[in-house]
């Protein structure tokens, strides 16, 4: 089998709520008004600690070698292409930004759980929070698209169908 159940259940979560979050975070831009900001905030939560699931349920050297390039000749060998482990880096570094960023965001705003604390930075500060989490924002909305895209594509048919259907899959 490609993926355990627990991954393809971890990936499938990761994606509703990523979808989620984007649709939070970018309607109100477009003038959508509706009461967006604790859901944003409790999806934001849900995305930090299904990665740290993620992390804690995957992280070992052997599955780490799959995952990233860790030596100069598994560039072609191994579980995952190039293109697939690319994806798999760029996502945990903007999901890695979009976390600690909302985070930081959480203390500006009035969330479910977080006391405001504006005072934590100057004004300056806090746009370039907001500026960093608003760019990462929309490259895991660019980079989803893609990753929607390419899983769509005939020819990557069987890799979507991996993260599907419960059986061996020759790829």
């Amino acid at each position: 089998m490609r993926h355990r159940t627990i991954d393809k259940l971890y990936h499938w979560a990761n994606a509703l709520v990523i979808l989620i979050l984007i649709f939070t975070g970018f309607l109100p831009k477009l003038g959508v008004d509706f009461d967006w900001l604790n859901l944003h905030w409790i999806f934001g939560v849900s995305l930090i600690l299904i990665t740290v699931f993620h992390i804690l349920t995957s992280t070992n050297r052997d599955k780490l070698q799959k995952i990233f390039c860790l030596k100069q000749n598994e560039l072609s060998e191994r579980k995952y292409t190039l293109p697939q482990k690319g994806i798999h880096f760029i996502f945990t570094v903007l999901i890695l930004f979009i976390a600690g960023t909302g985070i930081l965001i959480a203390f500006n705003a009035d969330v479910i759980g977080v006391s405001r604390r504006s005072e934590l930075y100057s004004l300056e500060q806090w746009g370039w929070i907001y500026w960093v989490h608003g760019i990462a924002g929309l490259f895991i909305m660019s980079f989803t698209m893609l990753h929607i895209y390419f899983n769509l594509r005939p020819e990557n048919r069987d890799y979507l169908n991996s993260m599907l259907i419960k059986r061996e899959n020759k790829i």
